[in-house]
């Protein structure tokens, strides 16, 4: 009852803001409140039904449909309650409403999933494909270039509640382990999700042999090149496994945002989707939670440079949304399709990479405030896991991990005073051309999306 009171009051506030000229009228309050009660009546029954039709459009639209299917529903019906939603309305009312939502919901401490996980379990069950399996799934969780020592620290801080809880109550031991050559995402998810990291040498090398072509473990057609070469189709994940955002499919179909097979527009629309869009205002909160990183991550840039934190380097526009897409959206998106996974329940493997941190990490320092708020999320997000474990009709159990750590360190240039290039440059003949793709700026998850769209 909390949390549809708080549901209830975030509409009444969200709907009164949007009306201070953002193309929303409404006649009297009274109205507003039939109105609110019966657009909860209306998503409780047929939200599901309206889901279950659009959802190729929801998917295809990367949940972007969903607000506007959303709102859409407040404009159509709010004429008859004296309302009258048009324009950027329909796209502000449900973001307002999660906004207030998620402000009411910090306030009064509100983390209770519950109706979510009752409304992804009830959906669920329409899709499970036969009887409940008799023995337990498992979900990897890594988290992508987080060392060992820093996530002692940020145990031992209080910032991981929920993974230090695991090692004190003895369900989960904290081991520590050494990567491979080299120690970089590419090399250590091939080597665990196919048993095979030969030749992936580092994040970005050269092959003489192979017309001196660049190769890279980034980038959505090396990646598929990469895994054609490693994969004997016995990775880990090739009976009845489920990749999420990971480099690596691990040899299943059952796919999102994977790297190697994201070219396949075929395999972007999956079931487990609807885990995302049980909710009508999940996608907003989403996209106010991205909204919000995006701020963070401007108040990071002007900090760092204010304070002149060293070593640093230039972060500029591009990376803001960069960013809240790997550390919120993604993170979101890994969450929910898991909690999918898991109501339904046919999944035995399930493997995802949350990428935040290590996104966080190579830009901000290993031990910065904004780490340290990143993996306040992710535990949020175990504890999520955790929670639907509860609800699911299938236990299972879960592996948290890394597959690298980093440590920080100024760039070359800032070292030495000249670029790698040109010390290169300076001991080769003048004769010699050559041929440099290097940059400290770089960001290899930006990369990824600019060939594909």
């Amino acid at each position: 009852m909390k949390r549809y009171l708080v549901l209830f009051i975030a509409n009444l506030i969200g709907l009164y803001l949007i009306s201070f000229g953002l193309d929303f009228t409404f006649t009297n309050l009274y109205k507003v409140v039939l109105f609110i009660f019966f657009i909860s009546i209306f998503n409780a029954i047929l939200w599901p039904l309206i889901t279950k039709i659009y959802m190729p459009i929801l998917v295809w639209t990367f949940g972007i449909g969903s607000l506007i299917l959303n709102g859409g529903i407040f404009a159509f019906f709010g004429p008859y309650f004296g309302l009258n939603i048009t324009g950027w309305g329909i796209i502000l009312a449900p973001l307002t409403i999660a906004l207030i939502t998620i402000i009411l919901s910090t306030i009064l401490s509100l983390e209770d999933d519950g109706a979510y996980y009752q409304a992804v379990l009830r959906e669920a069950q329409r899709k499970r494909k036969g009887h409940i399996k008799d023995y337990p799934g498992l979900i990897i969780v890594e988290i992508d270039g987080l060392a060992y020592d820093v996530l002692c620290e940020a145990v031992d801080r209080g910032i991981m509640p929920t993974v230090k809880s695991m090692i004190d109550s003895k369900t989960h031991t904290l081991k520590k382990w050494e990567t491979d050559l080299s120690s970089q995402t590419g090399a250590s998810q091939a080597g665990i999700l196919h048993g095979n990291n030969e030749d992936i040498t580092a994040f970005r090398w050269i092959e003489k042999e192979n017309d001196n072509q660049v190769m890279q473990c980034s980038g959505v057609t090396k990646v598929k090149i990469l895994e054609e070469r490693i994969s004997d189709g016995n990775g880990l994940l090739v009976e009845n496994g489920a990749s999420r955002s990971n480099l690596f499919s691990g040899d299943t179909d059952n796919v999102i945002f994977t790297f190697s097979k994201i070219t396949d527009l075929k395999k972007l629309y999956n079931g487990v989707w609807f885990s995302i869009f049980s909710n009508p205002s999940d996608f907003a909160r989403i996209v106010v939670l991205v909204i919000g990183d995006m701020i963070h991550e401007i108040y990071s840039q002007l900090k760092h440079k204010i304070l002149n934190i060293q070593p640093r380097i230039s972060r500029g526009i591009s990376y803001i949304p960069t960013r809240a897409g790997t550390n919120i959206f993604m993170r979101e998106i890994n969450t929910e399709t898991l909690i999918g996974d898991m109501m339904i329940g046919d999944v035995d493997v399930a493997y995802s990479t949350y990428l935040g941190y290590d996104e966080i990490a190579h830009h901000s320092g290993v031990r910065d405030e904004d780490v340290w708020f990143a993996l306040k999320g992710m535990d949020k997000q175990i504890k999520r896991l955790l929670g639907g474990n509860k609800y699911s009709p299938r236990q299972y159990q879960f592996v948290i991990q890394s597959d690298h750590g980093q440590t920080n360190g100024a760039t070359f240039k800032q070292r030495y005073g000249e670029s790698f290039e040109d010390f290169v440059k300076s001991l080769l003949p003048l004769d010699v051309n050559m041929y440099a793709n290097m940059s400290s700026n770089e960001d290899h998850f930006a990369e990824v999306y600019v060939p594909f769209f």
